[in-house]
């Protein structure tokens, strides 16, 4: 039984700008690299053609969230190299592409496993379509931009930080056994909850809507309730 997605209007909160939390990045690939700026006595800017695992990812709005999403693919645009993980005779202007490579893959691999750091995409008072973009690099952190490649987690996100990653369920439910059905449609669960009361095994159904959040594989996440009775078989009979 598919169950739709809510289409609801989105009221927006204090700024409609989400936060992106990364924690741990892993598997790095270093394709290329090049050097595009030196911060005397405090590092390099070096643009990467690279990939790499997000091993922690989550996304909150004002009022929503995405929960943990693990082990995200991602493309890695630039990295920031602190100069004081660096050897005092190292200079990464002075080294072929195939050694800054190899420099970078170590530089990531000991210095980038263990990120933890947030960026906010966009800030204004509309939503902006989620791109995948991870723009994080500061020299006084030491992080990197990325873009999450996989559509499917870019596609979530978007949704989640809107309150939209959300279906409606209808429990038709009993005094005597709980939970007798969940449909998705409401018309065909108050129908089903009439056929239950006639058979006169019940003294009372009713029809809760129950507004279930769910995670970038499809399962519940529990956030906050939002139930409602559409149907009461004692306001009906």
């Amino acid at each position: 039984m598919k169950l739709t997605i809510l289409e609801r209007q989105l009221n927006e909160g204090p700024g409609a700008g989400y936060t992106i939390h990364v924690d741990g990045l892993s598997l790095f690939n270093i394709k290329s690299a090049r050097v595009t700026e030196y911060v005397e006595e405090a590092g390099w800017f070096v643009d990467v053609d690279g990939t790499c695992t997000i091993d922690n990812l989550s996304a909150e709005s004002y009022y929503y969230g995405t929960g943990i999403i693990h082990d995200v693919d991602a493309r890695i645009k630039k990295i920031w190299v602190n100069w004081y993980w660096v050897d005092e005779y190292d200079d990464l202007n002075n080294m072929s592409e195939s050694e800054l490579c190899d420099f970078i893959t170590e530089y990531a691999h000991d210095r980038l496993s263990d990120a933890d750091f947030e960026t906010v995409y966009d800030g204004g008072w509309l939503h902006s379509t989620y791109d995948g973009t991870i723009d994080a690099v500061d020299s006084e952190h030491g992080d990197v931009d990325l873009v999450i490649t996989d559509k499917h987690v870019i596609d979530y996100i978007d949704l989640a930080v809107q309150g939209e990653n959300c279906n409606n369920v209808y429990y038709v439910t009993s005094d005597v056994d709980g939970t007798l059905e969940a449909l998705d449609d409401e018309d065909k669960a108050v129908e089903v909850a009439k056929m239950y009361f006639e058979t006169g095994d019940y003294d009372t159904i009713t029809v809760e809507r129950d507004l279930e959040y769910y995670d970038v594989d499809g399962m519940p996440i529990e956030t906050f309730n939002d139930t409602e009775v559409v149907w009461n078989s004692n306001d009906e009979y």
